[in-house]
């Protein structure tokens, strides 16, 4: 990728003792979070600065970000953040880079009580998400119309994201079958006109975890 670099943002660590500190950076190509805790966080750095931030995440201390046009903040995932690692292979580097995903409990649990999260808010894949995080009897066809529906209901919470478009929905599945009966009966959705499996389509990571628009840099800089 041209220029892939300039879509990380530097996320530091600073921790002062009584006789050193500690000051390392790592950089994020993915990061979602709401005004009180962040959900999602990609990193990327070297090993030995990797294995400091994984442990600062497991003692739940926090980092210093700047997205696009906000200031620098302070961010947590809170306790119990899950994680996980890999290598990324790098030419002309005797070691590879690590690679750290960190989701936070409720994101990585996904608990129906609190609203559940989704990484594009894209209607398809936001749609096929709920249906199958609430186990509710749809059809891909009915997204447009039932995302609108949630959007009028103000069921939607947009979220704080870069390279992704992050929203809780907080909507009960008996909610859901009351609004999707409404369409039923003024005509907005349509039944299947035979009886079978419905079929859903596939959605990869690569899908869910799309750049939205607003952090996509100019294709001439960052093919």
């Amino acid at each position: 990728m041209k220029n892939g670099h300039l879509r990380f943002l530097p996320v530091t660590f600073y921790q002062k003792r009584r006789d050193s500190s500690t000051r390392i950076t790592a950089f994020c190509d993915r990061f979602a979070g709401d005004e009180n805790k962040t959900h999602l966080l990609s990193l990327t750095a070297s090993d030995s600065v990797m294995a400091a931030f994984t442990a600062a995440l497991s003692e739940d201390l926090s980092f210093n970000i700047c997205l696009p046009g906000m200031d620098e903040q302070s961010i947590s995932l809170g306790t119990n953040a899950f994680t996980w690692k890999a290598s990324i292979p790098m030419p002309g580097r005797k070691q590879p880079l690590r690679h750290v995903i960190a989701l936070s409990e409720e994101l990585h649990s996904n608990n129906t009580e609190s609203g559940v999260f989704i990484l594009d808010s894209q209607n398809d894949i936001a749609w096929a998400v709920l249906v199958s995080k609430l186990g509710l009897p749809a059809c891909p066809a009915w997204g447009d119309y039932m995302m609108t529906r949630l959007r009028e209901e103000k069921r939607i919470e947009d979220l704080t994201g870069y390279n992704c478009s992050p929203v809780r929905i907080c909507a009960s599945r008996d909610e859901l079958l009351t609004w999707i009966g409404d369409g039923v009966r003024l005509g907005f959705l349509g039944l299947p006109t035979e009886n079978g499996p419905i079929q859903w389509p596939n959605y990869s990571l690569r899908d869910v975890l799309r750049p939205s628009a607003q952090n996509t840099n100019d294709p001439e800089t960052a093919e």
